[in-house]
């Protein structure tokens, strides 16, 4: 995959096999990815144990929850194993799959499998539009001044992860062009409207995650 074919992507298995490949693709961001996919779809869960499902998945990514706490809620809500989820309704299956790194896949197919087939296309160009969020051009290496993260620009990157307080975001950048910040990049995505999730690669720099 070239630059231009990352930026212009419209098909996430695509991005998804790439990011692989390449190994650009870290187990927590790619987690953070099913998460909200499935979040996209969770309204369509019918069941207490599937939001909860998603919850613990985010709070594992962040390593708020143990490994522990991961595998008792796949047991309850999945006891069959991960390879034999052929159960209820796709956004069921999709939160299933976000359990795993590996079946992160699964996890954005289901997703999209949740939708009225009309919206499947545009629910496949949202999810890449996801991933660009959440991984950034991954041909350019973007990095931030230390000097850029004041008490203020920190505490707002903090909030905005920790609240999912997305239109917050460009406040976040004001903060930071205040203290100096010229990166046209992490600028212009902080203030780039919608389509932001936990794992946006700019707040994420500014939090020193991965």
């Amino acid at each position: 995959m070239t630059e231009t074919e990352w930026l212009e992507c419209s098909e996430p298995q695509q991005m998804l096999a790439w990011l692989r490949s390449s190994g650009k693709g870290t187990e927590r961001k790619l987690r953070l990815f099913a998460v909200a996919c499935c979040i996209r779809v969770e309204h369509l869960i019918p069941d207490a144990l599937g939001h909860q499902a998603i919850t613990v998945a985010a709070r594992y990514a962040d390593k708020l929850d143990s490994e522990r706490d991961l595998w008792a809620i796949a047991d309850q809500f999945c006891p069959c194993g991960v390879y034999n989820a052929d159960y209820g309704h796709p956004a069921t299956r999709a939160t299933h799959y976000a359990l795993y790194p590996q079946t992160v896949n699964q996890a954005a197919t289901h997703a999209v499998l949740a939708c009225k087939r009309p919206e499947q296309t545009n629910e496949r160009a949202v999810q890449a539009g996801l991933l660009r969020d959440i991984f950034g051009n991954p041909f350019l290496s973007v990095t931030i001044n230390q000097a850029w993260l004041t008490s203020n620009s920190a505490a707002l990157a903090d909030s905005i992860y920790a609240e999912r307080a997305f239109e917050r975001m460009p406040i976040l950048a004001d903060a930071l062009e205040e203290a100096g910040c010229t990166s046209s990049d992490i600028l212009n995505h902080l203030r780039s409207p919608g389509g932001h999730v936990r794992g946006c690669w700019t707040v994420d720099l500014c939090l020193c995650r991965d």
